[in-house]
């Protein structure tokens, strides 16, 4: 997903992600974060790609545990 998308579709269920529901965000490098559609769009550029975004009540049990070191 990048700026220029409209309708961003959660990773998990396949269904659209609202404007002002809470997500998860996973970066290119692994790591999540929890924020919403208006914070994403008011940091990124349009050259900035995530990797995928999950409604907040979709993103799997397992990658919300924390990774062993």
């Amino acid at each position: 997903m990048n700026a220029s998308n409209i309708h961003p579709l959660c990773a998990t269920c396949g269904d659209r992600i609202g404007v002002y529901e809470p997500l998860w965000v996973e970066q290119p490098d692994g790591t999540l974060s929890c924020t919403g559609m208006l914070e994403i769009s008011r940091h990124t550029d349009g050259e900035q790609d995530v990797l995928r975004l999950y409604h907040f009540g979709c993103l799997p049990a397992e990658q919300l545990r924390p990774r062993a070191a």
